[in-house]
């Protein structure tokens, strides 16, 4: 599993890593720190970023604007509540997604 935290400085406080640390269920972890803004406060998702190589996954998606508008309806069906459960231990297994279904909305069956 990989995840990706964009964040400041000042958000580095004990709630965050109370989180990280129930987020990631005591399992070993590999944290790699990127800097990516500086004392202007330029970040990679502001408009003025032109890097494209130094693009992460989320600044590519929302870039990319078919993919953003695939996301973006995505989260409206998540607001909406049209969510598919999974057991999460059976994914970390290699189990493939459609077997670890645990709950699938009527609206949603397939």
């Amino acid at each position: 599993m990989q995840a990706t935290f964009h964040l400041h400085t000042s958000e580095l406080n004990d709630d965050f890593f109370a989180s990280l640390k129930t987020f990631t269920q005591n399992r070993s972890l590999r944290i790699i720190l990127e800097i990516t803004g500086n004392d202007k406060g330029n970040e990679p998702w502001d408009d003025s970023w032109e890097d494209t190589d130094g693009l992460d996954e989320t600044e590519r998606i929302r870039r990319n604007p078919a993919l953003h508008a695939d996301i973006m309806r995505s989260l409206a069906q998540a607001d909406a509540g049209n969510l598919i459960e999974v057991d999460m231990d059976k994914i970390l297994a290699g189990v493939p997604p459609h077997e670890a279904i645990i709950n699938r909305p009527m609206e949603m069956a397939a």
